[in-house]
């Protein structure tokens, strides 16, 4: 947009999804610099964020893609670090 320049209120809308979708992967992104989550938990965290489902389907779907957010890998870790950490065995998770 330059100074001057005519916008639509279709394209604020548009602009302002944009907007929202990168605030959800920004969320998101930073919710992985912690630790993995699965997507159950991913879902749950930017619903508390109040993202709109279309908005948290489009991020999930995006972090899947991309091999962020995997529940293969994550229950893999989390066994791993279960039995590590508590010194406990595979059977008592």
């Amino acid at each position: 947009l330059h100074e001057g320049d005519e916008i639509t209120t279709k394209e604020i809308k548009s602009y302002g999804k944009k907007m929202r979708l990168q605030e959800a992967r920004d969320s998101a992104n930073r919710l992985l610099g912690f630790r993995m989550r699965s997507v159950f938990e991913m879902k749950r965290r930017l619903k508390e964020k109040d993202f709109d489902q279309e908005e948290i389907d489009h991020t999930i779907q995006n972090l899947i893609n991309k091999n962020l957010l995997n529940d293969e890998e994550f229950g893999r870790a989390f066994v791993k670090e279960k039995v590590r950490n508590k010194k406990i065995g595979p059977r008592a998770l």
